[in-house]
């Protein structure tokens, strides 16, 4: 989009392109950013699911009053709720779901309040579920970030076919890259799995854990394109043999075979 513009602009415009090119949407999920009443009413037409953040604010809060339970108070406990709601903008009451959580300081000592976090949802499973599945959403979060960071796209063109066909060309050198970074083995780390564990049987009060788990871990884009693709490699032609030579500083040994051909 041309010159600063907030991410939630003209999002009601590509899924109706989407929706008519046939192009298959099954859901969707935004921050509370892109909700709007027009966009809710786009997906309905169109039969997609969908789950958007709202943001808090006093009818919300006293909505949610009379159904937050008793949460212990342990820093990270958290309970799910769920409550019908109609803002004042929008075509028909929805199902709105709710998520309470006691926060923690630095220290790990628990909060007096808990802080509530709202979902505007289409989708009938129950609402943890629901919570889980919009927060998957921070996996493309992270790609766009490694994205981001590997390849630092700038648009400097002053005509946007300009800049549309040196968007296309970043595209197609990501999904290379990552293409390659694929045929490396990672190399098994432990990595935190933040996850959700019973305080009580049958209670419904959970609290969140951090375990860890052993699991390959690929090297970021910006490191593989660093250390495969601009190391000071040399193409060595001999008779009818051509040879690439990697320059061995700093390369690990599994990687000169994601550059081999398949």
């Amino acid at each position: 989009m041309e010159g600063n513009a907030h991410t939630a602009r003209g999002q009601a415009e590509r899924l109706t392109w989407m929706l008519e090119a046939g192009l298959p949407v099954a859901s969707y999920r935004g921050d509370a950013g892109m909700l709007s009443a027009r966009l809710m009413k786009l997906l309905n037409q169109g039969g997609v699911d969908f789950t958007m953040r709202l943001h808090a604010n006093s009818k919300l809060d006293e909505l949610a009053q009379d159904l937050c339970p008793a949460i212990p108070k342990m820093g990270g406990a958290v309970a799910f709720s769920e409550f019908p709601y109609r803002a004042g903008t929008w075509d028909r009451e929805r199902r709105v779901v709710v998520k309470f959580q006691v926060p923690q300081d630095e220290n790990g000592a628990p909060a007096l309040f808990t802080e509530n976090f709202y979902f505007v949802t289409t989708r009938e499973d129950a609402p943890a579920e629901v919570v889980e599945h919009y927060l998957a959403r921070g996996e493309a979060e992270r790609r766009i970030g490694e994205f981001k960071a590997a390849f630092e796209p700038t648009f400097r063109h002053a005509e946007m076919d300009k800049n549309q066909v040196w968007a296309s060309l970043l595209a197609l050198a990501h999904n290379v890259l990552v293409d390659l970074r694929e045929r490396v083995k990672g190399e098994p780390e432990l990595k935190p799995r933040p996850s959700l564990k019973p305080l009580r049987g049958g209670s419904g009060w959970s609290v969140l854990a951090t375990t860890y788990q052993s699991s390959p871990v690929l090297p970021s884009l910006a490191r593989f394109r660093a250390f495969t693709l601009k190391l000071a490699n040399a193409i060595m032609c001999h008779a009818r043999l051509q040879v690439l030579r990697l320059h061995p500083q700093h390369l690990k040994p599994a990687w000169p075979f994601a550059l081999a051909p398949a």
